[in-house]
């Protein structure tokens, strides 16, 4: 029986980039790394959901394949397109949920999202007699499902 065998690195082709699954176990910061890695290409794939004005073609397939770098600016673009100090975070899921315009739109969206999914429960119908204004307090046969004789 041959069994599959997970590639360590990308090959010769790609200089050898090692995979991000192939973590040494022994090694606490790198299995941190990877972890930061994982987080980070899970907010890519899913960037179509953060900004509702923005359109992308088609989401990313997740590799096992994956660097990460740092993006150094030219002189022409200190006023244009750079990061301020204080806009700067450790990994791209800080610097996305840092943005007030996205955090405000994805707790918008949160917000509809358990409303729909809440409708027709329990918890919905009590919102809605709330919202309402009836008072199932004053009803004696509210919330008893006893037959009288």
């Amino acid at each position: 029986i041959k069994r599959k065998v997970e590639k360590t690195d990308a090959g010769r082709d790609w200089f050898n980039m090692t995979s991000v699954l192939a973590a040494p176990a022994n090694s606490y910061q790198a299995s941190v790394n990877a972890e930061a890695l994982k987080k980070d290409q899970q907010v890519i794939r899913m960037r179509n959901f953060l900004d509702p004005k923005k359109f992308y073609k088609s989401a990313d397939t997740p590799s096992n394949f994956a660097q990460r770098g740092t993006v150094i600016e030219s002189g022409a673009e200190y006023f244009s397109s750079r990061l301020t100090k204080a806009e700067r975070r450790t990994t791209l899921l800080d610097e996305v949920m840092s943005d007030s315009a996205t955090r405000k739109y994805t707790k918008r969206k949160f917000g509809e999202i358990q409303t729909k999914k809440e409708s027709g429960g329990k918890r919905w119908k009590k919102s809605m007699d709330k919202k309402r204004g009836k008072n199932m307090q004053g009803n004696i046969f509210a919330g008893s499902r006893k037959k009288f004789m």
